[in-house]
């Protein structure tokens, strides 16, 4: 019977052996799955990180792009005042020249009829 009992631990030491062979197994299964996870979830977080250095560095170009946009449309204001101003100083002196204008034509229409006048009264006086 001991003879049974030394076959029957034989027969247990090889399942045993069997088992402890699939568990090795297992368990290199496992660590390959957990190091291949960890892989990919440190690229999971270089590509946060990478999405979130583009997302600062486009936050900022925006906040200069506003800022120049801003700029722009003040001095385009500025321009817009600027060239009212012109426009209306422009008007003024074309208003006021219109004033010379026509002051010297009445000069001149007057000159006009004094020659005129003077020189019928010439007339009258030669004959």
């Amino acid at each position: 019977s001991q003879e049974d009992s030394l076959q029957i631990d034989a027969a247990t030491l090889g399942n045993l052996r069997k088992e402890l062979s699939i568990a090795k197994d297992t368990e290199d299964s496992l660590r390959k799955r957990i190091l291949a996870l960890e892989c990919d979830k440190y690229s999971a977080l270089k590509e946060r990180d990478d999405a979130r250095r583009k997302a600062e560095r486009y936050n900022t170009l925006s906040t200069k792009l506003q800022d120049t946009v801003k700029e722009h449309i003040s001095a385009i204001d500025s321009l817009v005042a600027l060239l009212e101003r012109q426009r209306e100083t422009q008007a003024k002196d074309v208003a006021d020249r219109d004033m010379q204008i026509a002051s010297l034509k009445s000069q001149l229409s007057a000159l006009t009829f004094g020659e005129r006048t003077i020189s019928r009264s010439r007339s009258v006086l030669r004959i």
